[in-house]
């Protein structure tokens, strides 16, 4: 069988070629051998390493059931990764522009690459939005406008199950909502000049929005992070399993989950889940109001903290973004990690080449000794 889908493969290949259509090349940008990795130790094991529990959890304030029986309604279940895989890679070099970046086109098809080698993703469930060619000639399906990075997320999340793997990938310029911004370059980083826009909802600690900036931002405008939430997360059913990786600045909330975590573990936490709440029924409306609260199985990684920049940088002689780069080496050099071993995998990478730290945040509180799956 293997057989005769290759050798379809093939024959569907030729003809797209001879049509004019280039073949898909799959080549990483950098050599994953390059010399200007770094060299470092196997992240340390935990004593025990946990497999994602396929039963629902339950977190939060107790409250009493109209039975008297006592129970947490704030749950959520994790994604086995047993059911189909989408992705959609999305990647703005702004081309044309003062703000022009170098790597992003190439990050998408390394993690593209990524994806099929590491996870099994296939081909024809991953979409890729550029708006330039690679620096090997490839190019995405649409350009990544607004409106085009709206619509191919509402086709990854339409059709979510529990236990589906979801990826999503941005590489391009992030910036905070606030009233003054500047870019610098070198780095993935505020792009517009003036905006007045605070916080849209009360849900940031530093009372910013985070954004991502479409290729279009200056005429269609950013997606904040209220936005990204409300169609990338919200509609994802239990068990339904959502990475998002985001190589851009100030990107460390920017899907608005409540738990964060570092190296060191748990950096946020909802703080109206802590302790003993005198109404408990209304402290949960309230969480999932302003937390945004979800049953699916959600985690973001991104290159930095929300008052940091990620650079743009060469890496084997080729540019590419820090956090796209050093996710794809730690799992080149560690095929199986936990959430723990994977942040300081990426941290060893970066580290005496940039200031950014990497962050990880979760819809839900993550046991940091489980395995990672996609």
């Amino acid at each position: 069988m293997d057989f005769i889908k290759n050798a379809l493969r093939n024959a569907a290949e030729d003809y797209a070629h001879e049509m004019g259509v280039p073949r898909a090349v799959f080549n990483h940008i950098f050599p994953l051998d390059d010399e200007n990795g770094n060299e470092y130790d196997p992240p340390t094991p935990p004593n025990e390493m946990h497999i994602p529990d396929s039963q629902q959890q339950h977190y939060g304030p107790t409250v009493y059931g109209q039975d008297g029986e006592e129970k947490q309604p704030l749950h959520y279940r994790l994604s086995q990764a047993t059911g189909k895989r989408k992705a959609v890679l999305v990647g703005c070099n702004y081309p044309g522009t003062t703000a022009s970046l170098e790597g992003c086109v190439n990050d998408v098809f390394n993690i593209k690459r990524f994806l099929i080698e590491h996870f099994g993703y296939e081909e024809r469930n991953i979409r890729v939005l550029t708006d330039s060619e690679s620096s090997h000639g490839e190019i995405g399906e649409a350009l990544p406008t607004r409106s085009n990075i709206v619509g191919y997320i509402r086709w990854l999340v339409e059709d979510a199950e529990p236990d589906d793997s979801l990826f999503f990938h941005f590489s391009g310029h992030g910036r905070q909502v606030t009233l003054l911004s500047f870019f610098w370059f070198g780095c993935r980083s505020s792009i517009v000049i003036f905006s007045n826009q605070k916080d849209l909802d009360g849900d940031e600690y530093d009372g910013m929005d985070e954004s991502i900036c479409p290729t279009d931002y200056e005429t269609a405008g950013v997606l904040v992070d209220d936005e990204l939430h409300d169609i990338l997360v919200k509609p994802l059913p239990e068990g339904a399993g959502l990475t998002a990786l985001f190589d851009s600045c100030h990107s460390g909330s920017v899907l608005d989950l409540p738990w964060t975590y570092e190296t060191s573990g748990a950096i946020k936490e909802p703080d109206d889940l802590q302790g003993e709440a005198e109404d408990e029924a209304v402290a949960i409306d309230a969480h999932q109001k302003r937390f945004k609260w979800s049953p699916a199985d959600v985690i973001s990684l991104s290159g930095c903290r929300d008052s940091q920049t990620s650079a743009d940088a060469q890496f084997g002689g080729l540019p590419s973004g820090a956090l796209s780069y050093a996710f794809i080496r730690a799992f080149a050099k560690f095929p199986q990690m936990t959430y723990a071993q994977l942040l300081k995998t990426i941290l060893n990478e970066l580290r005496g080449k940039f200031d950014q730290k990497p962050q990880l945040s979760s819809s839900h509180p993550i046991d940091m000794d489980m395995l990672f799956v996609q």
